[in-house]
């Protein structure tokens, strides 16, 4: 929370809520809804999305977008290694997630255009990183960090070897000029129908 609180300005509300549950907030109070890398942790996505459009006004807009984590691209060391770590980590959640699915991105158009909301437009951001810096080396990191506390508990798909194997040729990869990482964020845009939506 205090985090957070530091990223915002003005009269920002917090509100720590399970959105496997509807909110308390009414049924069309809202002009526009942001969600980002949720959906994949929700059992039903879908009834966050029909959420969503309870909440917004008619022609409200509402912005889903998730990242699709079984497409990373990492250029580092042996090309089947870094294809099983990279396979790893997307399939087997990390021991904190109750649930994860790596096809969110891909899934969330489908998504929207079954539930009540008017899908208008589907986008793409790509963050990428030519060097081991910033972003691209706090998601080297993360994925590390998760399959070795795997590792070590022994419920995941490599070896603490295997996982340090692949560190080293990261940063041998970003000594070489050759380190490339990126990962792909599907946006989906779409707006709030002008028939109500029951409460």
């Amino acid at each position: 929370m205090a985090a957070t609180r530091t990223l915002l300005v003005g009269d920002a509300e917090i509100e720590v809520h399970d959105l496997n549950k509807p909110t308390r907030y009414a049924a069309g109070s809202m002009d526009a809804v942001v969600c980002h890398d949720v959906l994949e942790f929700l059992r039903d996505p879908a009834a966050l999305i029909d959420e969503v459009a309870r909440l917004l006004r008619p022609g409200g807009t509402a912005v889903i977008s998730h990242t699709d984590y079984d497409a990373l691209v990492i250029r580092a060391g042996d090309p089947e290694l870094t294809r099983a770590v990279c396979h790893g980590w997307a399939e087997f959640p990390e021991e904190w997630m109750e649930f994860s699915d790596a096809w969110m991105g891909r899934k969330a158009a489908a998504l929207v255009r079954k539930s009540l909301l008017r899908m208008e437009h589907v986008d793409t951001h790509v963050t990428v990183g030519t060097e081991l810096t910033g972003f691209a080396r706090h998601r080297v990191e993360q994925i590390a960090a998760a399959l070795r506390e795997r590792a070590v508990n022994g419920t995941g798909p490599l070896s603490v070897a295997e996982i340090d194997e692949w560190t080293a040729s990261v940063e041998r990869a970003a000594q070489d000029g050759e380190f490339f990482y990126a990962e792909t964020a599907f946006l989906v845009r779409a707006t709030a129908a002008y028939a109500p939506v029951p409460a």
